[in-house]
């Protein structure tokens, strides 16, 4: 009839189909933003873990020197007031981070364990071959421990990075995955990259161990 109204019931379907239009557009929108922004992250946390993986390596890569230097003055590879010197140092270091202590500490204690792990493996095989000592060794206290104490405040920074990346399972598995990548060919070094790294896995959804 001419002049009838419309109902309500066909003005509401022509304002849903726009609106159904607009709103599948938005969650499209959302759906590629999504995608990108994780890819984004993804990459960026690779970053991160590369990064703390790169500084365990670098830790790792004093560890023949410190043995060779050892190895000269008869000098034990347990070295506990140094040790604990430096998990003192971090300690207090670790809150200005905004890392939990008991993470920085067991974090570092790996560090120094996967270092013992490779002199063990080197003093073995000197042992073994009845090594004399070495012409040429680097100084403890001169070269090698403050290239150690520079490493320490890059590691923490570094941890702290890394550790809401390892809050999430797929960043645990992505650090047990790369860490594969800085196995070297010094005798040891496979079981000191896992001593090094376990502490790292070993952290929790709640930034805890």
């Amino acid at each position: 009839m001419k002049g009838r109204r419309p109902s309500m019931t066909s003005v509401g379907r022509r304002l849903a189909r726009p609106a159904s239009r607009s709103v599948a557009l938005a969650l499209a929108a959302l759906l590629v933003s999504g995608c990108a922004t994780t890819k984004v992250d993804r990459s960026s946390d690779a970053a991160i873990v590369d990064r703390v993986l790169t500084l365990i390596k670098q830790r790792l890569d004093v560890a023949p020197a410190v043995a060779r230097a050892k190895w000269n003055s008869r000098a034990s590879i347990e070295d506990p007031a140094r040790e604990q010197q430096v998990i003192e140092a971090v300690a207090i270091q670790a809150a200005a981070h905004g890392i939990d202590r008991a993470v920085a500490e067991r974090f570092f204690r790996g560090q120094i364990e996967a270092s013992k792990v490779v002199q063990r493996a080197l003093h073995a095989d000197w042992t073994d071959r009845r090594q004399e000592p070495f012409p040429t060794v680097a100084s403890l206290d001169r070269d090698i421990r403050p290239v150690l104490d520079r490493l320490t405040p890059e590691m923490l920074r570094s941890l702290a990075a890394v550790v809401p990346v390892l809050r999430r399972p797929d960043g645990r598995v992505q650090l047990a995955r790369r860490s594969q990548t800085i196995v070297t060919s010094t005798p040891g070094s496979r079981e000191a990259v896992r001593v090094a790294v376990g502490p790292l896995l070993a952290v929790d959804s709640a930034g805890r161990q």
